[in-house]
Parts: C-alpha cells; sequence; structure tokens
C-alpha cells in the first residue's frame, strides 16, 4: 500500500511537468506542430511576391494562425490570410494586419 501511495504522487508529478514543456524541449511537446505551422505560414507568405515579409508576423498557438503586421492595400491584407488559411494543419486565422494608406 505504501508503495502505491508513493507512486500516484510521482506519477501525477510527471504528467504535469510533461504538460509544462517549453518549446523546442525533448519529447513531445505540444507546440512543435505550432512552431512548424508557424515556420509554413511564414515561408508561404515568404513565397509570396506581393506580400512583404518583414512587414507581417505570424504566431500559431493550437493551430490557430495569429496573423498581425502593416501592408498598403485591404487586398494584400485578404491575401495575407488566405495564404495562411491555405496552409495545411492551420484550423483558423485571426487577422490582426493593418491597412497603411498613407505609404507610398
Amino acid at each position: 500500500m505504501l508503495m502505491i501511495r508513493l507512486a500516484v504522487p510521482l506519477l501525477v508529478a510527471a504528467l504535469l511537468s510533461s504538460c509544462a514543456a517549453p518549446c523546442g524541449g525533448g519529447g513531445l511537446s505540444p507546440c512543435t506542430d505550432d512552431q512548424k505551422l508557424e515556420t509554413a505560414v511564414l515561408a508561404r507568405i515568404n513565397q509570396h511576391a506581393a506580400l512583404k515579409v518583414d512587414l507581417i508576423d505570424v504566431q500559431v498557438l493550437d493551430r490557430v494562425a495569429y496573423i498581425r503586421g502593416l501592408v498598403d492595400t485591404e487586398l494584400e491584407r485578404r491575401e495575407a490570410e488566405a495564404v495562411a488559411r491555405a496552409t495545411p494543419g492551420v484550423t483558423e486565422v485571426v487577422n490582426k494586419i493593418a491597412v497603411n494608406n498613407t505609404r507610398q
């Protein structure tokens, strides 16, 4: 009975510590897929000639892509969202990109 009493808290501690594993750590981290998706979305945006990747930031959490930044037109804003949405694995896109109509 003493072994079970000791084993249960150790098991719970082990499970909780795996939940808090930092991104990029060893083993199966829940954010590994998010990191890969983030890289994929940025790569697709970078390949798009009309989008300036240095003005667009992407963060992925739980397969939801959050895109932020500044573009020249509403068309570019929508195109960045479409590119992110078309990335396999992304389940949702939150578009916080602003349009700067004063840029030349």
